[in-house]
């Protein structure tokens, strides 16, 4: 997957070679595991933080809102420093802030499609986030070598903190440039040893093969981290996305693409979702055949008039549309998906691996529904922590917090407390028949796909404390068959296994 998505850049420098020589040698370096609270702790200490940025991959700007967060919440100034916007294009910038742009003629102004090019949604929210609490933010790129870039950046970034030493200042840029003898150690020649400089990378290739945990922070020294949140693959398959589908295309409308199309791109989307089915059918023995595997089809949202006339056009259908849901069509091996990233590719291979081993879904009421569905999410998490091992679900204290936050609706919030209703009613082997029926079929969706996932993640991280019985009743009654709600309890009671599953939650790196 590397080698495909590099292949794409052609020819490259002597310089670029240096550079990413240099950034193997950092991360063959020893390390040990960190922590959240050990990382914040650093953060807070810091004048100066570098988060590395893949330009492609909305896995990184995931990870930049949560750090944001915790920024946010000290006393001192926080400032943006920004690669992706040139330095002569800082009055704009300022414009965009104080509102006197739209969302589009800032990017008009900053050439954005023509100097980055990059995905603009993995970027648009740390603007909004500048705006809601009134953050300033600086333009640090330039044009000419790796080198000259470097030392702009560097001396941009100096000279502001040397202006204004109340702020504590945010870099966000290419992994390559934050390595240690790079901008860091041109900033440090600038400033006064006084200020201390954090660097933080994400989902450095070299660390991912050494570590052992599913997931981790790993620190270098007290100055220097690693956020691990994601298998090499992923990151370079939305490389590969982005070559083939954005910079390569002529017609390429940016109005279009700003205000209709924020959802990820894709390749050759088909070929692509039969090779990951045959990696899954391969890894987990299942001895479907390829013919059986080639019989799909997957429909956007280009090819939305055929998959209506496929519909029934019911309300719950409907529902799953409006609601950017991916689906199966009834009775048949032809599923939608909204938006074509990595992990919704593998949600939906976990459907299609459950169906051919089943038979596509028949209507038979919503007890059988809902259990159809919490087998169906069950097997897809567990096919997208295959080939995403980082993939997370919402445990039982992620559905408590977003109960109590301000971020969601108030029937988002009733769909949460239901989850954990039926969770809690189930573990505690009590009938909830009566509560399924008194739910619509899109409300019984949406919990069967916060409940399937939160089994399938506790599974998957326990699965070598199972016994082989154990394994083999989860997989006949997940997998080769589809559960009831009579035995749902049952499952619960092995896939739990006495863990205190009120204290879940997942881990955000």
């Amino acid at each position: 997957m590397k080698k495909k998505a590099l292949s794409f850049e052609g020819e490259i420098t002597k310089e670029l070679k240096s550079y990413r020589r240099a950034q193997k040698r950092y991360a063959n370096r020893a390390f040990k595991t960190s922590t959240l609270p050990e990382l914040f702790e650093s953060i807070e200490r810091s004048d100066i933080i570098y988060l590395g940025d893949f330009h492609t991959f909305d896995q990184n700007s995931k990870n930049l809102e949560r750090i944001l967060k915790n920024l946010i919440k000290k006393e001192k100034k926080l400032v943006f420093g920004l690669e992706f916007i040139f330095a002569n294009r800082q009055k704009y910038i300022d414009l965009y802030l104080d509102g006197h742009l739209t969302e589009l003629e800032f990017l008009e102004s900053i050439n954005y499609f023509q100097s980055w090019r990059f995905p603009w949604k993995h970027y648009s929210f740390l603007f909004n986030f500048a705006k809601q609490n009134d953050l300033p933010m600086l333009a640090l790129n330039s044009s000419g070598t790796l080198d000259k870039r470097d030392q702009f950046a560097a001396n941009n970034i100096s000279n502001f903190l040397k202006e204004h030493p109340q702020y504590k200042m945010l870099v966000l840029f290419g992994e390559l440039h934050i390595m240690p003898n790079k901008i860091p150690k041109l900033v440090s020649h600038a400033l006064d040893p006084d200020h201390k400089q954090l660097i933080i990378h994400q989902n450095l290739d070299d660390i991912f093969w050494k570590l052992q945990k599913e997931s981790s922070i790993i620190k270098f020294n007290d100055w220097e981290y690693s956020l691990q949140a994601s298998p090499p693959w992923i990151k370079y398959e939305s490389m590969i996305y982005w070559f083939e589908n954005i910079l390569e295309d002529p017609e390429f409308d940016l109005h279009e693409y700003i205000l209709e199309k924020k959802g990820t791109l894709s390749g050759n989307l088909n070929e692509k979702f039969l090779f990951l089915c045959h990696k899954i059918n391969e890894g987990l023995e299942l001895g479907i055949s390829a013919e059986e595997l080639e019989n799909f089809n997957i429909f956007g949202q280009d090819q939305m008039d055929f998959v209506l006339e496929k519909l029934d056009t019911d309300n719950f259908h409907k529902q799953l549309i409006t609601g950017g849901k991916s689906f199966c069509l009834p009775e048949s091996f032809n599923y939608y998906l909204p938006n074509f990233s990595v992990n919704k590719i593998s949600m939906i291979i976990g459907f299609h691996i459950k169906n051919l081993l089943n038979g596509p879904y028949k209507s038979q009421g919503k007890s059988k529904f809902f259990s159809y569905y919490v087998g169906i999410f069950f097997i897809a998490h567990f096919c997208a922590k295959i080939l995403n091992p980082y993939k997370k679900c919402d445990l039982y204290l992620d559905l408590i917090q977003k109960i109590n936050s301000k971020n969601f609706t108030k029937e988002e919030k009733a769909t949460f407390k239901t989850s954990i209703e039926v969770i809690d009613n189930i573990s505690r082997h009590q009938d909830i028949t009566q509560m399924l029926e008194k739910l619509s079929y899109y409300n019984l969706y949406l919990i069967a796909e916060i409940i399937g996932p939160f089994l399938s993640d506790i599974f998957y991280k326990k699965i070598d404390s199972y016994s082989m019985d154990e394994k083999k009743y989860i997989q006949q009654k997940m997998l080769f068959s589809n559960p009831s709600v009579e035995e749902l309890p049952a499952l619960f009671n092995i896939i739990l296994n006495e863990l205190e599953y009120d204290k879940l939650k997942k881990d955000y790196f």
